[in-house]
């Protein structure tokens, strides 16, 4: 017999209503957009859902705290219980007091956010790190990029890229890939803006700076750097860590094709803009 190993991720996700709530997608969406048009042994979440009790979303507004009074306390207040809620049935015999501290701000007084319930069953997988061959880690890393890439394209920025979230998932077949999980703090962009490139300038200099760290590259690897980066200290800093990224060492002075970047010379690129993207509440920045 066969015995599999799941995970079910449970959380409370944050709520936004209105215009604002095309600009939060919940994970489970998120991986749907993902995993759309992929084979199915490819797709690392099974199911996914917002939980439901009696026909009615799972939420700590509506269900948890209903009757719940937000009563904010300054310091040296004492909580006093309140009188029962007219007009609510579902409320206890008395009333719901939340006390909020002061925050040494009276006029802006913390903000309450309503939060459903749902749930996100996955395949186990296990950590990049534990990959059993340099193959099987560069292929999964190759995957993991490629995740990044496609949800980027889709106008998604995940925020929360670290060692924790790429894992390895395996295939019945015994082959594996990777995948770059955990969405919860994602964020979307409703537009793409378009970075143009420019006329390189202060070659010499960056040259010059490369030599002191015994690095040689091509005229065009330090005018394509310059056409996308305009400060040179930044192209330095981006050449220096793609050589330190080499699998091998490449022979001297370093071309565009030993770094990688020989895959066309585009003359605009999209990227997603979250110029005019707030954060919600109790959202990180």
């Amino acid at each position: 017999m066969l015995y599999q190993t799941f995970a079910l991720k449970r959380y409370w996700l944050p709520l936004v209503a209105g215009d604002q709530a095309e600009l939060y997608p919940w994970e489970g969406e998120i991986y749907e957009s993902l995993h759309n048009g992929r084979p199915t042994e490819e797709k690392h979440v099974l199911a996914s859902h917002k939980i439901e009790i009696g026909g009615e979303l799972d939420t700590t507004f509506t269900l948890i705290r209903r009757g719940l009074d937000g009563t904010r306390l300054m310091k040296g207040d004492v909580a006093v219980k309140g009188s029962k809620i007219k007009g609510d049935p579902n409320a206890d015999t008395s009333q719901h007091v939340l006390s909020v501290a002061d925050n040494g701000n009276k006029s802006s007084p913390p903000e309450l956010v309503d939060r459903c319930h749902v749930n996100i069953l996955m395949r186990s997988g296990y950590s990049l790190t534990q990959a059993c061959s340099i193959p099987e880690y560069l292929k999964a890393f190759k995957d993991i990029v490629g995740d990044h890439r496609d949800a980027y394209k889709l106008l998604f920025l995940h925020r929360d890229v670290s060692a924790g979230n790429l894992l390895i998932f395996e295939h019945k077949s015994g082959e594996t890939f990777g995948r770059l999980i955990d969405y919860d703090h994602a964020k979307k962009a409703t537009k793409h803006r378009l970075i143009q490139r420019h006329d390189p300038s202060g070659q010499q200099l960056l040259r010059m700076n490369l030599a002191s760290e015994k690095v040689y590259v091509d005229d065009d690897v330090i005018s394509n750097a310059l056409s996308w980066i305009e400060k040179p200290h930044l192209a330095v800093g981006y050449i220096l860590g793609t050589v330190d990224g080499l699998v091998k060492p490449a022979t001297s002075p370093l071309s565009k094709a030993a770094l990688g970047w020989d895959h066309g010379d585009d003359e605009t690129k999209e990227w997603p803009d979250f110029d005019d993207r707030l954060a919600r509440p109790n959202e990180r920045t």
